[in-house]
């Protein structure tokens, strides 16, 4: 039996339905964005009811950028990586299951592009940077080790990238 239910979030407010994700051990959550794009919400979704709660806003008086790689949940399902340019440049947080931030993972100094994967345990992340806009790096992060730097793993001068399987191990 298939059951359908409506989703419930302020559609006058937030138009657009910008990204669906829907991962193992982690909550169905849409992002949604106001017609102006100058704001978006991160919502969990309560399948039981349809109702949606508000994990996150990200707001700017120009343009909130789409960042269709995150809400990544780690595999626990009790966090998610979430991409925040509150300080105007782009940088990855750590963030509970609620979306309160526990911490910056990839601050915006390093230059943070884009996530690229996840290791299968949720310990390891690859991203690409550069303080360089006419380079893109690929770096290796040990998201368990507070201490812990990013390790380049490619060094020479270009466009680097990586591709990994659909089910984003590393």
């Amino acid at each position: 039996r298939v059951l359908f239910r409506s989703i419930e979030w302020d559609r006058d407010k937030f138009p657009y339905l910008a990204t669906v994700r829907w991962q193992k051990k982690a909550p169905l959550t849409l992002t949604v964005q106001a017609r102006d794009q100058r704001e978006l919400a991160l919502l969990e979704v309560d399948l039981k009811n349809g109702k949606t709660t508000t994990l996150l806003t990200e707001k700017s008086p120009t343009w909130v950028n789409l960042r269709q790689e995150v809400p990544r949940w780690l595999p626990s399902g009790d966090s998610f990586l979430w991409v925040s340019e509150k300080d105007d440049m782009p940088r990855l947080e750590l963030r509970t299951a609620k979306g309160k931030i526990r911490r910056v993972l990839i601050g915006a100094d390093i230059g943070y592009q884009s996530l690229l994967g996840i290791d299968k345990a949720g310990n390891e992340i690859i991203f690409t940077a550069s303080k360089n806009p006419t380079e893109s790096q690929v770096y290796r992060y040990e998201i368990a080790n507070p201490f812990a730097e990013p390790e380049a793993i490619t060094k020479e001068p270009g466009m680097h990238g990586a591709v990994f399987s659909r089910d984003h191990g590393v």
